[in-house]
């Protein structure tokens, strides 16, 4: 793969990151992390990393803008709900 097309497969995760922590269910926003989680730890045990040091910080960065993405997610959710409410109240008044 070339640098163009990892980056774009970045993009698109985070982009379904962002969808799945915006829904109403907030454990969706947990299917990416844990997969890649997952994905790693199994990556770590067949040997595709030389040290384990590299194996700790790709996993610690990805997990990183991952739960980022879930926490601006919900708070966007959240934001979203209550500005939502805010006009029922109004519109009842």
């Amino acid at each position: 793969m070339n640098d163009t097309t990892k980056l774009l497969v970045v993009i698109i995760i985070l982009g379904f990151q962002h969808f799945f922590s915006t829904r109403n269910n907030k454990y969706f926003g947990a299917i990416l992390p844990l997969g890649y989680t997952l994905v790693m730890t199994w990556l770590f045990i067949n040997n595709q990393f030389d040290k384990p040091l590299a194996f700790i910080l790709y996993l610690l960065l990805g997990l990183a803008f991952l739960l980022s993405g879930w926490k601006a997610g919900r708070n966007k959710y959240q934001k979203d709900r209550k500005n939502e409410l805010n006009k029922m109240k109004t519109k009842d008044i």
